[in-house]
């Protein structure tokens, strides 16, 4: 009798793991505010349908996780502005979201992403109705920068402020509709696309070049950038986004009219197509269409892989399909999942793999990369021994006991020694990255004395303790050993040689001879 409530319970239960579900069923929506930072997307508000009321559902996707492009695993967060047609960024650590145009009694709403709260934000900008906006986020300094008319507002997320300043010789004063992203790898901003508002004049395409905007200097390229391939036509209302590296840029969808610069309900298309932008050579390259029209969609470039979602489609209905685009922008090809950061497991033998068996690939990974490191350090180990043994009891061996051979130097080299054989330098820093006999060695700064792999020549000094004379013998070709010329050979002045194993004078009556390209020179006295 006592567990006579648990049939009720467990109902109980159920519906109320329902309702909850349904709460958070994410609908398709289009002309979302949304931005990512790091492995989490953000998309505010959005319709459902062209001229219906907005939604005001806040949703996050990560990048981090798999899932499924048939069903992105979005996640309802705190409802926000019931809004669509407006802008959104993140701050550089991806802990507020600001929307502009927000509706409601304020221009700018905050989210909260730690509390998961909505707060108004103070500021406002001139024309509180203006559409086709769009703000961008400078990680470097966490201000967001918003091309109003021929104003540049920037946004400080930590005070909750603006200021703006002139952009007057910018290409975008008369734009709308454009998109903007931060690009790393300049500290700048690329903008693209967008239309131009003339007085008493229809609204024309803007050009198909990328104009760029740098923060720091608060100054506009005057040409768009010089790229080469083959470039997205002129177009609005597309995505454009780069990848956190700074290395690739992406066009994606947007409004079209191959017809007409001036786009028209009856001639303007809704574009499928993607263009890739390698930021590194400037070179346009054309994707693999989609084969799905867009306009207004969420986007984003994470980890090499393009991702849209919602938006309007080829009949200019919000997209019913709540499924994702995902591009391979490397392999060039379009995916049916997201991996996440985790290992790729094949679909056919998901079902088959126990905790056991997961945690067992896992560990047998481990176990080799650890054996292979085991590996390498012996074969280094054994190396570094062959080095270092002497070869002979020879005293003049390289490997042997340091030789004077009557001047205090020892004979360079022709097979690494031990370190033992430089001891007769004192002091000498080692150079990193090179082997001994590869090593320079030296008791003045600046002054290396490199023992190179050569056969003994006759007649070279020993490293002096210190200059002795403004008179110097100088001169060591890497590669040659000692020059074969007697020091005494300069004692009258002659002239020397130049080239690749050329030896340079100097004395108290001239300034210093330059080197050759490829001497290594040395200090002696005579």
């Amino acid at each position: 009798m006592a567990f006579h409530f648990i049939p009720s319970l467990l109902l109980t239960l159920s519906l109320l793991s329902i309702t909850i579900h349904a709460q958070g069923k994410v609908g398709t929506v289009s002309s979302t505010a949304y931005a990512r930072v790091g492995s989490k997307l953000y998309a505010v508000g959005g319709t459902t349908n062209i001229g219906t009321p907005s939604l005001g559902q806040t949703i996050v996707l990560d990048f981090s996780t798999s899932w499924d492009a048939a069903s992105p695993a979005w996640k309802r967060l705190q409802n926000g502005p019931d809004q669509s047609d407006f802008t959104g960024a993140l701050s550089a650590n991806g802990s507020t979201f600001i929307t502009l145009r927000s509706g409601g009694s304020s221009y700018a709403r905050l989210y909260d992403v730690p509390t998961d709260g909505w707060s108004a934000s103070r500021i406002t900008l001139p024309d509180i109705n203006r559409p086709g906006l769009t703000i961008v986020t400078d990680p470097t300094s966490n201000k967001a920068y918003i091309p109003f008319g021929s104003q540049m507002y920037i946004y400080d997320f930590a005070s909750d402020t603006t200021k703006n300043i002139s952009m007057a010789s910018s290409p975008l004063t008369d734009c709308m509709y454009f998109q903007g992203a931060w690009w790393s790898a300049r500290k700048s901003i690329l903008f693209f696309g967008g239309y131009k508002y003339l007085l008493n004049s229809p609204a024309v395409f803007n050009t198909n070049g990328l104009y760029m905007y740098t923060p720091e200097s608060n100054y506009w390229n005057p040409a768009p950038l010089q790229t080469r391939g083959d470039p997205p036509s002129p177009r609005a209302d597309m995505c454009v986004v780069i990848s956190d590296d700074g290395s690739t840029l992406i066009v994606f969808g947007g409004r079209t009219d191959p017809s007409n610069t001036s786009p028209t309900a009856e001639t303007e298309v809704i574009s499928s197509d993607i263009f890739v932008l390698d930021l590194v050579t400037l070179t346009w390259t054309r994707a693999l269409d989609s084969g799905k029209p867009r306009m207004y969609s969420v986007c984003t470039l994470y980890n090499g892989t393009f991702f849209s979602w919602g938006g309007v489609d080829g009949t200019k209905q919000v997209v019913l399909d709540s499924s994702a685009i995902l591009y391979d922008v490397k392999n060039k090809t379009y995916l049916t999942r997201n991996q996440g950061l985790g290992v790729a497991v094949p679909a056919s033998s998901s079902s088959g793999l126990s905790t056991g068996g997961i945690i067992g690939i896992a560990v047998g990974v481990v176990a080799v990369f650890v054996l292979a490191a085991l590996i390498a350090w012996s074969v280094r180990r054994r190396k570094r021994r062959q080095n270092v043994q002497a070869p002979g009891s020879d005293d003049n061996s390289p490997g042997g006991k340091v030789s004077s051979s009557g001047n205090g130097n020892p004979p360079p080299v022709t097979t690494e020694p031990s370190p033992e054989y430089y001891s007769g330098y004192q002091q000498v820093p080692l150079m990193e990255q090179q082997s001994p006999h590869q090593q320079a060695y030296s008791q003045y700064p600046q002054q290396p004395y490199h023992q190179a792999s050569a056969p003994p020549m006759p007649s070279y000094p020993p490293p002096p303790t210190s200059p002795t004379s403004s008179t110097q013998y100088q001169g060591y070709a890497q590669q040659q050993g000692y020059h074969d010329h007697s020091p005494a050979s300069y004692n009258s002045k002659a002239t020397v040689p130049r080239g690749p194993e050329a030896i340079t004078v100097f004395d108290g009556s001239k300034t210093a001879v330059p080197r050759g390209p490829e001497a290594i020179p040395v200090v002696g006295t005579f």
